[in-house]
């Protein structure tokens, strides 16, 4: 009898013990979810000019959207990861982690919890890892999105060290411009 491959844990939010999850396949599948309507499902954030020449910078929630059309696609190393997250992102497409339940209609609630929820919680070897609130070192080019890829993952805890991933910047990346104080990076 051989020994048990390693596992994934993972401390839940509330607090309960670890709990185990099974070994993760090959091949993970990544969900992608986009509005069933014209409604937004991300943050919005806009700027509005006054007649003084002054401005201001208003952020509108997490969007409006509670409807959702979903698919999946295959996730198998890194670069099929970039490719799946280039190619939905302009389809005004976000991933979630987990996978919607067998059976689930076209369209869904993003409904985490409950007897009817339609996201499950599946194994994956993808971790999203937001970094919203990063102050931008003096010597940063803050336009050098590479530089500040780079940046983010030296910020990374020591376990993600020399582990491949993908840097996405966050909709507020670059609303440093419109709001007084440091440069603030945002991206997962």
């Amino acid at each position: 009898m051989s020994a048990p491959g390693p596992r994934v844990r993972f401390i839940p939010a509330d607090g309960s013990p670890w709990r185990q999850i099974p070994d993760v396949d090959d091949v993970d599948r990544l969900t992608f979810l986009e509005p069933a309507r014209n409604e937004p499902a991300r943050k919005t954030h806009r700027l509005i000019h006054r007649g003084d020449g002054s401005h201001e910078l208003k952020t509108d929630g997490y969007g409006k959207a509670w409807a959702f059309r979903h698919c999946s696609e295959p996730v198998s190393d890194i670069d099929a990861l970039f490719a799946a997250l280039r190619k939905h992102s302009p389809l005004n497409r976000f991933a979630v982690r987990g996978s919607v339940r067998p059976g689930a209609t076209s369209i869904i609630n993003r409904k985490l919890t409950g007897p009817v929820a339609d996201i499950n919680d599946t194994p994956s070897r993808v971790v999203a890892v937001d970094l919203d609130c990063e102050v931008a070192p003096a010597d940063l080019d803050a336009s050098d999105i590479m530089a500040v890829g780079d940046y983010l993952r030296g910020r990374l805890p020591d376990e993600l060290r020399g582990v491949s991933c993908v840097v996405q910047l966050s909709a507020g990346y670059g609303l440093w411009r419109y709001r007084p104080g440091p440069i603030i990076l945002k991206a997962r």
